[in-house]
């Protein structure tokens, strides 16, 4: 039963749909879980492969064209029954019959025509349901006492923000009724205050890991991605990428403010009162090391991101987003305003055409590395305009005004991993200049 000391030691592991796009996934995460996690931890998955884009073509095909809704619905059909091979053969069968409730649902959804009386929370839920309640099953045979946590029940979200003084005591009366177990959560979904189905929004499953971990007070948080852990730039890009394998929290900040896809800069919020480590680990290669991001500070750490997709806004209109939108506010003598995703730029009417179309580049080092960034732009010739954000010098954001190649990207990365050293020698070596 519930208590203070057992609530204190839990771990929490996050792992995405790419991570739960087939049977042969389910097993190989259940494998993952079995030599990592223990009694009393929490795992937190989002949809299995793509059901959730799926289910949104579903809902807004099914005003325009009920006929191809229900031919995505029978797709995904067969591609949810086909995960179920995951489970015990004796498990297959009540697993179906859950499944086949939802599926009539959803179909009745669709032949209603109840797109527009129906909020989009409430198709994309059954993604991350299905997920949780398979992957629940499957552990059985590893954890005979594994229980499958519909987060709407914990998770409580008011006037668009989460209720941790509601969603706390959620949790405290779901441990009080529920003895030690594995537990599996739902992610991307919650619950407003009048029960209601809501979702969290992008990312909404990295947050869902991220709130638990604060309401459990949990001493670990763990993400299984595709990806073996932070390098200092995109290891599909850069072949000479570095794996970082400890960076701090306000370093991997600054990378997930810059665009980087790994963590989201939203994901970091709930964590700001929580000492926890993170643990950024592959699913697919699960003995490698991995990075670990602590709240002390970690010297010896560079990084070059690059983003897409981003809008320049003047400080006038910056006024219309709310904070959580911003990715960086420039400083006045740099003509204010700020930068935010295009995204995000979207969910504002009146941002319309009004604002600037650009790429950025991130990059930082612990030493001053502002000269030696833009002298390299210079000789690749690269049009730029620079914003240096942080009067250490430690951090150099560049806004671009044409895309920089990949191969471009990569010169630029060997540039910068050599950049502490201020070598002429390298700098002339790597620029033509002998």
């Amino acid at each position: 039963m519930y208590n203070s000391h057992y609530l204190d030691s839990k771990s929490v592991h996050k792992f995405g749909g790419s991570s739960l796009s087939s049977a042969i996934s389910y097993l190989h995460v259940a494998s993952i879980i079995k030599d990592h996690c223990r009694i009393g931890d929490w795992v937190v998955v989002s949809a299995a492969g793509k059901t959730t884009n799926k289910l949104l073509s579903i809902m807004h095909s099914s005003s325009t064209s009920p006929k191809y809704a229900l031919k995505i619905l029978e797709s995904l059909w067969d591609y949810q029954t086909s995960l179920i091979n995951a489970a015990p053969e004796e498990m297959h069968a009540p697993l179906l019959a859950q499944l086949r409730a939802d599926f009539d649902t959803l179909s009745k959804m669709v032949r209603a025509n109840k797109a527009e009386c129906k909020s989009e929370s409430e198709w994309c839920c059954f993604g991350e349901i299905w997920s949780a309640k398979l992957l629940a099953t499957v552990l059985l045979s590893s954890f005979h006492h594994t229980v499958m946590v519909d987060a709407r029940k914990i998770l409580i979200v008011k006037n668009d923000e989460v209720d941790f003084h509601m969603s706390r005591n959620n949790l405290q009366q779901h441990l009080s009724k529920t003895t030690e177990a594995l537990s599996i959560m739902t992610g991307f979904i919650a619950a407003d205050n009048k029960g209601n189905t809501v979702t969290l929004g992008r990312n909404g499953s990295d947050y869902s890991a991220s709130l638990i971990t604060n309401l459990l007070n949990a001493s670990t948080l763990y993400f299984w991605t595709d990806v073996e852990g932070v390098f200092s730039a995109d290891p599909r890009i850069v072949k000479g990428a570095r794996l970082i394998p400890r960076i701090s929290r306000s370093q991997i900040q600054i990378l997930a403010q810059s665009g980087n896809t790994l963590l989201h800069a939203r994901t970091l919020l709930p964590l700001q009162s929580n000492n926890c480590n993170i643990v950024i680990k592959s699913s697919l290669k699960p003995l490698k090391q991995g990075s670990v991001v602590t709240v002390k500070t970690q010297p010896h750490v560079s990084f070059l991101s690059k983003t897409n997709e981003v809008c320049l806004i003047t400080e006038e209109r910056s006024t219309l987003l709310s904070q959580e939108h911003i990715l960086y506010a420039l400083p006045e003598e740099q003509g204010g305003g700020c930068l935010v995703s295009l995204e995000s730029v979207r969910r504002y009417p009146k941002l319309e055409n009004q604002y600037i179309l650009v790429d950025i580049l991130v990059f930082y080092s612990n030493c001053k590395v502002d000269k030696t960034l833009t002298f390299s732009l210079e000789q690749l010739g690269i049009d730029f305009k620079k914003y240096n954000l942080h009067s250490t010098g430690t951090l150099s954001l560049i806004v671009l005004h044409d895309s920089i190649s990949n191969d471009e990207f990569s010169k630029l990365h060997e540039f910068a991993m050599h950049a502490e050293t201020q070598s002429e020698a390298f700098k002339g070596e790597l620029m033509g200049e002998n």
